[in-house]
């Protein structure tokens, strides 16, 4: 079985090759994708992001229970960049507001940024917290919230 999985990977990469490869892919998971056994092959994944120069491949990974964030936001960060250090050293770790973990970064080959914590809808109600103390603040005017300025206060 190995061996046929090794002859069809390398079918898939020459057909891969022969179009435009991007320059940055982004996989969006929630906690039940990364709880599965299955997670580790997302250092398979970022091999062949590496195999094929894709300069950056970004995990976003949505917590759906928010009292179990932490807890399993510590436990997946750990067991990503465990298994993800197989392929490169230069791992951003982003959970929520604040930047984790970015020590091991060498700047060169696959950068890969894992966002554990996030989601459309923590990222809509920062938005508008930040834009209601810029109104509190004087510094915007409810006449002012465009689509525009919502968006420049997404992460």
């Amino acid at each position: 079985m190995e061996l046929l999985q090794r002859v069809y990977e390398r079918k898939l990469l020459r057909s891969i090759r022969q179009g435009t490869m991007p320059q940055h892919v982004v996989l969006v998971l929630n906690e039940s994708d990364v709880l599965s056994d299955e997670i580790n092959r997302l250092d398979c994944f970022a091999g062949w992001c590496a195999e094929l120069d894709i300069g950056t491949l970004t995990v976003f990974v949505s917590i759906i229970e928010e009292g179990m964030g932490r807890q399993i936001g510590e436990r997946l960060t750990e067991e990503m960049k465990e298994n993800l250090l197989r392929v490169t050293d230069n791992i951003h770790v982003y959970c929520r507001e604040r930047i984790v973990d970015n020590t091991r970064c060498e700047n060169h080959g696959l950068r890969i940024n894992l966002a554990i914590g996030y989601g459309g809808r923590f990222e809509i109600t920062n938005a508008i917290k930040e834009i209601m103390k810029m109104i509190m603040r004087g510094e915007l005017a409810l006449e002012e919230i465009s689509e525009e300025v919502i968006e420049e206060h997404l992460c």
